[in-house]
C-alpha cells in the first residue's frame, strides 16, 4: 500500500508527555448511523439562528434507463459525531465498513478546528485507539476535512479521528466522520459534485450549484455534525440567499424534494434523485445555535 500514511502527526511529537499517558485509558468507540460542479457561495454571518420549519415541492423526474431494474447499492460506516478533548483526543468507529474489491469510498469529514481523519484496518485502528502510531488511509489532508474520495483495497475498514494540536486542558473541538461506498451495478460513475462546508457560524450558509445532466441516474448524500441541506431551484436559492444575505435568522427554508416525495431540508439526505434534468443548487444551512458544517456528494451514473 504505497499511499498508506502514518497517524503520528507533529501534535504526537510535540505534545507526547501530555497526550500518550491518557490515550490508553480514554478513547472510547463510538457508533452511529449511518470532479465538481459549479462555484459556490457563503455567508459567515452571526447572526441568532432560530429553527424553523420548511417548505417544498415534489420533484417529478423520471430515472431515465440507465441500469434499469437495478438499485443503488450503499454500505457505510457507523458515523463519528463527537467532540476531541485534551482527556480524550482519539476516536475509533465501532461500525466498520467491508468492500470485496478495489472501491473508491466517499469521506465525509468536518471538524470545527484542526484534527486528522484516518482509514484503518482492524488491526491498526486497535493500535491507533491505545495510543499508538498506526498506519493507515487518510481521510483528508492533514488537518483539513470536507468531501473526499479514497481509493481502498479489499477489506474492513474502520474510521478514526485525532487531535493534531493541544492548545490546553480545557482543548475542545467537536468532529464528524463517515465513510460510504456507492455504487449502481450496470452503470459507471459519470461525475461528482462535492461539497464541503467549512466551518459556518449560526445563521450562515453556503451554496452549491450542480447540474443532473440528461440520460443519467443520480446519488446525493449529505453528512454534518448540525444544520440542515436542502436542495433547491436556481429561483428557490436566489431567492432564499437575497433574503438571508445576512445569515438565516428565521421563516421557511423552501427546498425542492431531490428524491421524489423525500429528500427534503435535514440534515442527512441519501437516496436517489428523481429530478428532471437540469439546474439545482445545494445548500447548506446553520440553524443550530453554534457552529457546525459538514459535507455533501452527488454523483452520476450512466
Amino acid at each position: 500500500m504505497n499511499n498508506i500514511k502514518r497517524a503520528d502527526s507533529k501534535f504526537f511529537g510535540l505534545r507526547k508527555a501530555l497526550f500518550l499517558a491518557a490515550c490508553s485509558s480514554c478513547i472510547a468507540l463510538v457508533a452511529g448511523c449511518g470532479g465538481g460542479g459549479g462555484s459556490d457561495s457563503t455567508t459567515g454571518s452571526t447572526a441568532g439562528s432560530t429553527a424553523a420549519g420548511s417548505s417544498g415541492s415534489p420533484s417529478s423526474g423520471a430515472s431515465p434507463g440507465v441500469a434499469a431494474g437495478q438499485s443503488f447499492v450503499t454500505n457505510e460506516t457507523g458515523e463519528i459525531n463527537a467532540t476531541l478533548t485534551a482527556s480524550q483526543p482519539r476516536y475509533v468507529d465501532s461500525g466498520p465498513l467491508t468492500v470485496s474489491a478495489d472501491t473508491t469510498v466517499w469521506a465525509f469529514s468536518w471538524s470545527q478546528y484542526s484534527a486528522d481523519f484516518w482509514i484503518f484496518d482492524a488491526n491498526n485502528a486497535q493500535i491507533f485507539k491505545n495510543g499508538g502510531a498506526a498506519q493507515g488511509y487518510r481521510m483528508a489532508p492533514s488537518g483539513q476535512s470536507g468531501m473526499n474520495f479514497v481509493a481502498l483495497p479489499a477489506g474492513t475498514w474502520y474510521v478514526g479521528i485525532g487531535a493534531n494540536q493541544v492548545n490546553s486542558a480545557s482543548y475542545s473541538n467537536p468532529v464528524y466522520a463517515e465513510l460510504d461506498a456507492v455504487s449502481l451495478p450496470g452503470a459507471s460513475l459519470a461525475g461528482n459534485t462535492p461539497m464541503g462546508t467549512g466551518v459556518i457560524n449560526p445563521g450562515g450558509w453556503k451554496t452549491q450549484p450542480f447540474t443532473v445532466p440528461a440520460g443519467t441516474r443520480g446519488y446525493i448524500e449529505t453528512e454534518g455534525a448540525g444544520g440542515v441541506f436542502a436542495v433547491m431551484t436556481p429561483d428557490q436559492a436566489n431567492s432564499f440567499t437575497s433574503t438571508f444575505a445576512n445569515g438565516f435568522t428565521q421563516g421557511s427554508i423552501p427546498y425542492t424534494y431531490a428524491c421524489g416525495n423525500a429528500g427534503g431540508a435535514n440534515l442527512e439526505i441519501e437516496c436517489e434523485m428523481k429530478l428532471p434534468a437540469g439546474n439545482y443548487v445545494l445548500v447548506y444551512v446553520n440553524n443550530a445555535s453554534s457552529p457546525s458544517g459538514g459535507a455533501a456528494n452527488v454523483a452520476f451514473y450512466k
